[in-house]
């Protein structure tokens, strides 16, 4: 398959989406609705719970997170508030580390709810002075992130003997 890479900018938060979409020559936001044209045809993106029988992967990246300081922080927690249907998987990580990776799933108390929360306890307590977050869904599952919120500490000193 021929695919193009598709930009669309929200004007109104001057945000920017790209899509990875097929053999499409142009792409509509039109009534609401997104459309794509191409040899074969006008196709409405964006409508189904998945593409032609294949899991939707969706995912975004926050830019580093400068945490400020001239010391090194730790992340002790990223709280996350999101509306979706399912799991999804947050990445943390300092610097030029090695990525972390969290799975959260819905909590029980909102099963029958499509807004969720979670706490996710970082693990070992990387640090360093950029953060950068990934959140990206599992099982093809819609998202939405409402909250990112990350608790910092600042790396305790060694005494140098």
């Amino acid at each position: 398959m021929n695919e193009q890479l598709g930009v669309a900018i929200n004007l109104t938060l001057l945000g920017v989406t790209q899509w990875q979409v097929g053999p499409f020559s142009s792409i509509v936001n039109f009534a609401g609705k997104i459309f794509a044209t191409g040899e074969n045809g006008i196709y409405e993106l964006a409508s189904a719970e998945d593409d032609d029988g294949s899991e939707i992967e969706a995912f975004f990246e926050l830019p580093p997170i400068d945490l400020g300081g001239h010391s090194s922080k730790r992340i002790r927690y990223v709280y996350l508030g999101w509306e979706g249907t399912g799991s999804i998987e947050i990445e943390t990580k300092f610097d030029d580390n090695e990525a972390r990776r969290y799975t959260v799933k819905p909590g029980v108390e909102n099963l029958g709810s499509r807004q969720h929360w979670a706490k996710i306890a970082i693990a070992s307590r990387p640090q360093g002075s950029y953060l950068r977050i990934k959140v990206r869904n599992l099982g093809g599952s819609d998202f939405s992130i409402d909250s990112i919120r990350v608790l910092a500490t600042t790396s305790p000193r060694r005494a140098r003997g």
